[in-house]
């Protein structure tokens, strides 16, 4: 098993309650499929650099997770079909800290 982030960028204007149901679908499908979550990361709502779907902001969850290499395949498209997810790009983990690293050395 290996480890994944994935981030989701949700509606500004997705209610509580509606969200938590997503959250609750995203982790049966995970747990279902024989995955483990890690941790969920909030990040509230942030300002997007250009509009999506005629929204200048969106509401920002970074997921960690561990499993099969064929489930983030499986879990991108099923989360495409939810359309209060706006975008969502899903990583091995390796692979985003190799990426910190390199930004680290940039700026230092």
């Amino acid at each position: 098993m290996r480890e994944y982030e994935m981030m989701l960028i949700f509606d500004p204007e997705l209610d509580v309650e509606k969200r938590k149901e997503i959250y609750n679908k995203l982790e049966s499908l995970i747990k279902e499929n024989g995955g483990e979550i890690l941790k969920v990361d909030d990040w509230g709502i942030r300002e997007f650099a250009y509009p999506i779907r005629h929204k200048n902001s969106g509401f920002y969850s970074l997921w960690e997770f561990k499993s099969g290499s064929d489930l983030p395949i499986f879990l991108r498209n099923q989360i495409r079909l939810i359309r209060e997810i706006f975008r969502v790009m899903i990583l091995r983990k390796e692979n985003v800290k190799s990426f910190k690293g390199k930004k680290e050395v940039e700026v230092g």
